[in-house]
């Protein structure tokens, strides 16, 4: 198979100034994927716009459980008409106390809100926040994965740990992350659902000085880079390794 480098952009649908620099930058071929919030109060109308600029781009459901509002009353997960902030999450999560079957009755929601407006069903399925990777939301994103058809692949937020320390960007939330990732791997190769083979883009969004050129030059430190390079024809010098960065 050939190697494919997936550059995503996630959040789309989060406010109507993202979902615009979004579609921009699907135009203009500068990325080929986007993750979009079905949850979001924009979603309706910003649908449309997207259909028109996705081309054979890769349009994914990003599963939403962290600050926004739910499509759905969650009377133990989002008692308050919100979901908790990213930090309550992800340590239900790791501790395994999250309310599993509120959280699949509203993905279940939130896809059939994607399909609704934008007439198919995703190319991909990841989370914000990388929730698609927490104990017990992995399972569910793993089975609606699974049921769908044409079958999406679903995003492991994880590479080799090696590979994390050599880029040197953010390495304990790279590691983190990863960690969990390699569980969702696991189960989907069990249900015959694809998922990327790499992961990169994790860094720190609030400390990092680094202009986003050279940290993309980072992202892409691997051993293979040379076949996607190989096999598309193109030379972008010290970009390497074809991994999903977000």
């Amino acid at each position: 198979m050939t190697p494919r480098l997936i550059v995503c952009a996630d959040d789309y649908a989060f406010t109507p100034e993202i979902s615009r620099s979004i579609r921009e930058l699907l135009a203009a071929k500068r990325i080929s994927a986007t993750s979009v919030m079905a949850a979001s109060q924009y979603w309706p109308a910003e649908a449309a716009a997207l259909k028109a600029v996705a081309g054979d781009a890769d349009i994914g459901l990003h599963v939403t459980l962290t600050d926004q509002t739910p499509l759905g009353p969650m009377p133990t997960f989002a008692p308050a008409g919100r979901f908790p902030p990213m930090g309550a999450v992800h340590k239900a999560g790791a501790l395994h106390r999250l309310p599993v079957a509120e959280i699949r009755v509203e993905m279940e929601r939130q896809l059939t809100r994607f399909i609704e407006h934008f007439g198919r069903s995703p190319a991909h399925i990841d989370g914000h926040h990388h929730v698609q990777q927490l104990p017990g939301v992995r399972e569910a994103v793993v089975e609606m994965a699974a049921k769908l058809s044409p079958r999406p692949w679903v995003r492991v937020s994880g590479d080799r740990p090696s590979l994390q320390v050599k880029r040197g960007i953010a390495i304990p939330k790279a590691l983190i992350i990863g960690a969990f990732g390699r569980s969702v791997a696991r189960l989907a190769k069990r249900a015959g659902v694809p998922v990327n083979d790499g992961f990169s883009g994790a860094y720190d969004i609030v400390g990092e000085q680094r202009p986003l050129v050279q940290l993309f030059q980072m992202f892409l430190i691997g051993d293979a880079w040379p076949a996607l390079q190989a096999a598309q024809g193109v030379d972008l010098g010290p970009y390497r390794r074809g991994v999903k960065a977000a």
